[in-house]
């Protein structure tokens, strides 16, 4: 009841944090709020308050710690997080310690073991309404076989057949061009150069892409166009697709002739594997939503190419460069003929671009993005869900039929073009695995440094330990690909500067980093052979 009650807060609190204005996410709209004397001192006093109360917390681990953890003073400073992770879990055990002296003092009858709290568990979990990530058998076992992380080997296209085309399938491996393999000479000085396929496969809808012309529907003077506002939820048809009898139902409802253009969204995944998961699809056409379960379908969504491929049919979507990627690699879908309503309302220059202000812009609604945090390998989805990520597509439409219009508007056909060609480029990008970089921890140790004022300078690290560090980078980098985790949940960053800086090479003394015991044995192995090996990659 605890942890359900603590993550209710927890949620709350993100989605009150998510709903300020972010530069990344909204076009610098933080800055431009930040003009406003009333909107800056209330964020700079939350920002105190917050991290006094932090600095707070953090005082109450320091008491049994051998080595001070601090936090920086600046909240944007990377390992910020890192080293909050880190306290929270001296906390832990510090509690874990505690609750067993006490249970032990009341009754001599109770195993000391079973009350101990599992603090690597604990710490590599996600709690969504109580629930505990951890307990769900990763859903990727049962098509491993289809997982390919190696750094060598090329990302092979999913893609079974095209449906509209202009040119057949060419699923040939090419050499990398010079233009994709020339690395800046600052970030390979400070990376080090990208272990990556020196092959790829060409973009299967490359030809269609640079050949696309839109439909005279699409491209109409939408200036005094009368949008169709959305149909209150619970009267919209709706159906979830978990079964291939549904997905049959759905494929021919969207197949019709009738249907001009699409909202679609995903659900994504991804602590628990290298490249990531989409778990949910959602779709809307104008008269039905849909809410695809991709786990149990996996396998069959390779046939809505017909639908996705189909310049007759617009594809709406909202922010969709990581959806484009993600429909590649796990679904062999490759969208011809987009509308990102992102670029559209950044050429609109609207205060915030996210999809939430423009549902609550153009629609009336207020979106719940509580499930924003929530695991979506779960299932049974619940009903919550399921509303969810219904209504991230159920207002897209309308959203898209009000944007279509302030940009004939205010910018007439050429805005149009210009959001439907962004929109293209990001359709023509091409989905390749993770690179790995072997000097990528050189950034990250730089950056813990500046942020540990009473700690080592980066002039103090020793060949020794920056050799170490070398391999443990490597080591956890191949070991996420292995095992299908990410590199994070194997061990964090902020974990593996600390261990690699501390050097060592004793069970006993890695029992000081908790989160390490897991893979305690893996870890005092890698360290040793650094020491005996030596350095093997220029850190020049």
């Amino acid at each position: 009841e605890f942890v359900r009650n603590l993550m209710s807060s927890l949620i709350l609190t993100a989605k009150a944090s998510n709903s300020l204005p972010n530069d990344l996410r909204d076009n610098n709209s933080f800055q431009y709020f930040r003009m406003f004397q009333e909107f800056t001192e209330a964020t700079d006093s939350c920002n105190r308050n917050a991290v006094s109360l932090m600095k707070t917390l953090s005082s109450y681990a320091q008491s049994n710690e051998k080595k001070r953890i601090d936090l920086p003073d600046d909240v944007n400073n990377p390992f910020f997080y890192e080293n909050l992770v880190d306290i929270i879990d001296v906390l832990l055990d510090n509690a874990d310690k505690h609750l067993s002296r006490a249970r032990n003092s009341q009754t001599q009858d109770v195993d000391a073991a079973s009350l101990n709290v599992d603090k690597d568990k604990i710490m590599n979990t996600s709690f969504v309404n109580g629930i505990n990530s951890n307990e769900f058998e990763k859903p990727q076992l049962a098509f491993l076989n289809e997982i390919d992380n190696s750094r060598d080997r090329p990302f092979r296209p999913r893609l079974l057949k095209k449906y509209h085309y202009c040119q057949p399938l060419d699923l040939t491996e090419m050499p990398v061009p010079p233009s994709e393999t020339d690395v800046d000479v600052d970030e390979s000085r400070s990376l080090g150069e990208p272990v990556a396929p020196i092959t790829h496969f060409i973009h299967p809808y490359e030809a269609e892409l640079r050949k696309l012309t839109y439909m005279d529907r699409q491209m109409v003077d939408a200036s005094r166009l009368t949008p169709r506002q959305p149909v209150h939820l619970p009267s919209h048809p709706f159906l979830f697709v978990e079964t291939l009898e549904a997905f049959n139902t759905m494929y021919q409802e969207l197949n019709q002739d009738s249907v001009h253009e699409i909202a679609v969204d995903l659900e994504h995944h991804s602590l628990r594997t290298f490249q990531g998961l989409t778990c949910v699809m959602q779709i809307s056409s104008r008269s039905k939503d849909y809410v695809i379960d991709t786990l149990a379908l996996r396998r069959e969504l390779h046939k809505l190419g017909s639908i996705f491929d189909n310049p007759a049919v617009v594809k709406v979507l909202h922010g969709c460069d990581r959806d484009i990627m993600w429909l590649q690699r796990d679904f062999g879908l490759y969208v011809v003929n987009c509308f990102d309503t992102f670029f559209a309302a950044k050429a609109l220059r609207y205060p915030a671009l996210s999809l939430a202000h423009l549902v609550r812009m153009h629609c009336g609604v207020v979106l719940d993005k509580k499930h924003q945090l929530s695991d979506w390998r779960q299932r049974p989805l619940p009903e919550e869900m399921l509303h969810y990520a219904r209504c991230d597509t159920h207002y897209l439409l309308t959203a898209y039929d009000c944007i279509r219009r302030d940009l004939w508007k205010s910018l007439g056909k050429e805005g149009l073009e210009n959001v439907l060609d962004a929109s293209r480029k990001v359709c023509l990008c091409r989905y390749e695995k993770p690179p790995f970089y072997p000097l990528g921890y050189r950034r990250l140790l730089k950056e813990y440094m500046d942020s540990a004022h009473a700690g080592p300078r980066m002039e103090d690290i020793s060949v020794t330990q920056d050799c170490v560090l070398n391999r443990l980078w490597d080591w956890r980098d191949q070991a996420a690909r292995d095992e299908d985790e990410s590199p994070p949940f194997i061990l964090s960053n902020s974990e593996l500067i600390r261990i690699a800086i501390a050097t060592p090479t004793s069970s006993i003394e890695l029992e000081k980093f908790p989160a390490a015991s897991v893979r305690g044995e893996a870890i005092l192995k890698v360290i040793t052979e650094a020491i005996s090996i030596g350095p093997t990659v220029s850190t020049a």
